[in-house]
């Protein structure tokens, strides 16, 4: 009897059918990266001030973005993500499937893990296991470029 604390199996072949594709049962977390632009409003409430005084001066803003080595180093910390490999993986081992994966993974995510399986008479560990692959897809596509 199949019960919701029930331990299940992770993984197994995919066979080419995506009902059947499981994946690792060992993803960490990665936490985000925020780079603030330094300064900012400090400038802001000085100009503020000018202004209301009457001066009109041209107060130089720091650059909001960061510098192409700081973007590059960010970047390169996104591919070394499980989620990164995942799609990575996917996208070459199954270039055919991923469209449909992809489609599968933002129907689940309007209708939601629960309806989506039980509309699709489907286990709602399948169903996850499909968004978070179309998930990571869609992941690697916007780092990799």
């Amino acid at each position: 009897m199949r019960g919701a604390l029930e331990q299940l199996a992770v993984g197994g072949d995919p066979g080419g059918e995506l009902q059947h594709l499981a994946l690792p049962g060992d993803l960490k977390t990665v936490g985000a990266v925020v780079l603030p632009a330094p300064g900012v409003e400090q400038v802001v409430a000085e100009l503020d001030d000018l202004l209301a005084a009457g001066h009109v001066y041209d107060v130089p803003m720091p650059e909001p973005t960061p510098s192409v080595a700081q973007a590059s180093s960010f970047l390169d910390s996104l591919m070394d993500t499980e989620l990164y490999s995942i799609g990575a993986y996917f996208c070459d081992e199954h270039p055919e499937l991923v469209d449909e994966v992809v489609a599968r993974s933002e129907e689940i995510e309007r209708q939601g893990l629960e309806a989506y399986s039980r509309d699709n008479d489907g286990l709602i560990e399948e169903s996850f296991e499909t968004l978070l692959t179309g998930l990571a897809v869609r992941y690697y596509k916007a780092v990799a470029g």
